[in-house]
């Protein structure tokens, strides 16, 4: 009977430290995911106001920067490093605020129902008259 209680407890102290790791784990994705979240809103809080910023993002397996160097000829310049991606645009300040309403919208609703898109910041991207795409 003894030998029963005994392993009914480590069973209970084995299902505990399992449950507590899930728990650590969930904690460590959700604080992750929030750095991510935190680290593009400022970013397009920094293009909007076309003000100067570095922000990089906790490691996704590839190196994710955000530049924005700020207002020159009145357009503000900007590039998005996603690992050997690099997108380097320089937006008139009418279309860099867009541009940032637009991608703090998208990445609000993307928070809310998983995925999102914006044809929008798709097509100032791929506008050469804006925007440069490069691998590197």
């Amino acid at each position: 009977m003894s030998n029963k209680i005994i392993y009914l407890l480590l069973f209970l102290g084995l299902f505990s430290s399992i449950a507590y790791a899930v728990a650590d784990q969930a904690q460590l994705k959700n604080s992750f995911q929030s750095d991510i979240y935190e680290g593009q809103i400022n970013y397009y809080n920094s293009v909007k106001s076309c003000q100067k910023t570095t922000i990089k993002l906790p490691s996704l397996g590839r190196d994710v920067a955000y530049y924005v160097y700020g207002l020159k000829d009145g357009k503000c310049s900007i590039r998005e490093q996603l690992g050997k991606l690099n997108v380097r645009c320089e937006l008139p300040a009418d279309v860099a605020k867009k541009y940032a309403e637009e991608g703090i919208r998208t990445l609000n609703k993307s928070v809310e129902k998983g995925s999102s898109y914006s044809s929008y910041m798709n097509q100032i991207k791929n506008d050469r008259n804006y925007c440069e795409i490069f691998i590197e």
